[in-house]
Parts: C-alpha cells; structure tokens; sequence
C-alpha cells in the first residue's frame, strides 16, 4: 500500500536556510532578504506535512481516524489553543498506534515536549523553532512508518481495531470542539476591546486631573503649563503607545487634554476642551 509520508528533508533543509538568514540579519547583511521569506515558507511547509500526516492516518485505519486534517492544521493557527494542541494531537496518535506496538511503546511526550521547547524557541531563535516542530514530526512520523510495517494485516487490522478508539476520540473531539469554539469567541472579543482596554486607565487619569488643572487656575488665574506643577505622580504623563498631550493657549487661558491609545491600524482619542467643558472622541 502507498501511503505517501510528507518528505521532511525538505523541511530540514528551509529551517538550514532559516538559520543563515538570522545570521545575515546579525550581520546586517545587505541583499539576503530572501532567506527571511525561506523561514516564512517553511512554516508553510510544516502546515503542510502536519496535513499529510493526518492523511497518512487516514488512509492506515480505512478513513476512520477521527481528526480531519484541515482542522488539525486549523487549530495550531489559533493563538494560545496552538501552544497546547501539539501535546493533543501527537498524543491521540502515539496512544492509538500504542495499541499495535509489541515491540515497545511509543514515547507520547517526546513530541509534545519538543513542540513546547520550539514555541519557547520561537521568541529568541527562530530558527530553532523551525528545527524543533521538523524534528517533533519526524518523530511522530516515524514511528507511524515502524507501526505500519509491525501491521502484518495491512491497513485492515488497524481499521478493524479503531471502533473502540473511536468512540473516545469522538468524546474527546465533541469536547475540544466547545474548547475551540469559546477560545476563539475570547479570541476576537478581546482583539475587539483591546483599543478600548487600553484606553480606558488612561482616559481614567484624564478624567482625575481635569479637576485638579481647574483647581490651579482658581489659585493662580491661569491653567499650569505642565501637568507636573499639579503636584502628585502623573500617569500616562509620556506619551508611548497611549498616554496623554497636554496643550494651553490663548496664553494659559484655555487648555486641551488629548487622551490616546495606538496600536497597528487602529488609533483612538478622547479630547477634553477647557472651552466647551466636555470630552468628545477624534477621528
């Protein structure tokens, strides 16, 4: 029976070009651009085999492993859920081929292990990242190789034996799927109310000091060129990402405090008039 592996070589060989991109980037190093891309296509590539690995399991038990292989794939595109599903789904399938093994069984965690330690590798070395999920599948892959072969039945002992496995997969996938579909909810209700998350402490500060600024000019008769000479600690008083810009004029007789917050695509602000006494939203 050919069951077509995915050909990790090819895998092995992107995240090599990975690692000299990352070099030329140290090294700033004009004209190698296309190696950082190289990095990018092998995330691409790996998605691919993680597919075809899940092809190969269907095509071993007669189509009748339980994940779907554009989910699986899916699911390690969702921010956080990615982070725990290389534990889920190499564990689902060395506790399935397991049930074949009368040689040794199959170290689950190995591959689990090595998909954590790769997504800790992905914040300081990229290329490591790349290495560590190649090198996680080339495990897992393996050992599906080694079971097929144990399998003197062919495909039909192993389809044959999966009904009981099924039925808990089936559980297990009715659960996860809940999981997904609530993260996922979380997931773009919190990108959504990120802006407004992030404006509303600073528009909080605005809305204590405003006070204090009117405060000083029935003192002094005019508003306070900076809002240091309120006295006190003054938040989101530097403007970074958010914060808050301070401006008089007509000579100190009117001011404007413009409360923001910035982020990719997205700028939010709300200004309060000395004039008008209220606060409205920019555009």
């Amino acid at each position: 029976m050919k069951v077509g592996y995915p050909n990790l070589r090819i895998g092995y060989i992107l995240a090599a070009f990975s690692s000299l991109g990352w070099l030329v980037k140290i090294m700033h190093l004009k004209g190698f651009e296309v190696l950082g891309v190289i990095a990018i296509a092998g995330c691409i590539y790996w998605c691919w085999c993680v597919f075809r690995t899940h092809k190969v399991m269907k095509k071993i038990t007669g189509g009748e492993f339980a994940r779907d292989p554009s989910q699986a794939v899916l699911y390690f595109l969702i921010p956080v859920l990615n982070i725990f599903w290389g534990f889920i789904w190499t564990s689902r399938i060395t506790r399935f081929l397991n049930r074949f093994r009368t040689d040794r069984k199959i170290n689950g965690w190995i591959p689990g292990l090595a998909f954590a330690v790769s997504f800790i590798a992905f914040f300081c070395f990229f290329p490591l990242f790349i290495f560590g999920i190649f090198w996680a599948l080339s495990y897992l892959v393996k050992n599906i190789k080694e079971t097929v072969e144990l399998d003197k039945a062919g495909a039909g002992a192993l389809a044959a034996n999966i009904s009981k496995y099924e039925i808990q997969s089936r559980k297990r996938k009715s659960i996860l799927r809940r999981v997904v579909s609530i993260s996922v909810v979380l997931l773009v209700f919190s990108l959504l109310s990120m802006p407004w998350t992030m404006l509303l402490p600073v528009y909080r500060e605005g809305a204590r000091l405003v006070p204090l600024i009117e405060d000083y000019k029935v003192k002094h008769g005019v508003y306070p060129d900076t809002l240091e000479q309120l006295g006190g600690k003054i938040k989101y008083a530097e403007p970074g990402i958010r914060g808050m810009r301070y401006t008089t004029y007509d000579e100190g007789k009117n001011f404007s405090l413009v409360c923001f917050a910035n982020l990719p695509g997205i700028k939010l602000r709300e200004a309060y008039n000395s004039t008008t006494k209220e606060w409205r939203q920019l555009k």
